[in-house]
């Protein structure tokens, strides 16, 4: 089996597992898992957060945003063809739906990399190692390349998305630390 067939392989599996939580239990782990988030020091001490405007399936994110975007600089991605721009969030009016029905930014490209203390991101799946499988376009590996994997990054997932060991090719970049 190639990488490419062991990682869709695992996507698939991972879809099924998702289709047998509702919503509500979904956005129940969602705030169990962001609560951790939120109780962690990276995250007391980040100014600059680069996080995800969540999809149904994927740990919920819009409660946080909103609870801290007052006190912290969120910037969510915008799919730009084949790499990912970063923008402010300034409210839910300064989001429109973009590519594959995500809610993106109209403010801004921000470049100011440096500034950015930690990142949320999502994934299909985790292990514990740090690996990520994401939904296969390679968007956050080519985002981590370009402006650089010093920045602290958290997976987020449901329990049931981490692996024993994701399948991982030489361009695929690996979260710090995975949140479930």
């Amino acid at each position: 089996m190639t990488l490419a067939q062991a990682k869709q392989q695992l996507r698939v599996h991972i879809r099924l597992l998702k289709k047998q939580h509702d919503t509500q239990s979904l956005l129940l782990l969602s705030e169990a898992v962001m609560a951790k988030i939120e109780n962690s020091e990276c995250f007391k001490h980040a100014q600059v957060v680069l996080i995800y405007a969540s999809l149904d399936d994927e740990v919920s994110t819009f409660r946080f945003i909103e609870k801290w975007h007052g006190e912290k600089t969120f910037l969510l991605p915008k799919v730009n063809d084949d790499r990912l721009s970063l923008h402010p969030y300034a409210g839910t009016s300064s989001l429109h739906r973009g590519s594959y029905g995500i809610a993106e930014p109209i403010t801004d490209e921000f470049h100011d990399f440096e500034k950015i203390d930690l990142a949320i991101v999502p994934g299909m799946a985790f292990d514990t190692e740090g690996n990520r499988l994401g939904r296969g376009r390679g968007y956050y590996d080519r985002l981590f390349a370009g402006i650089g994997k010093n920045i602290y990054k958290i997976g987020v997932a449901f329990p049931f998305q981490i692996v024993e060991q994701i399948p991982v090719g030489p361009t695929d970049i690996k979260v710090d630390f995975v949140c479930y």
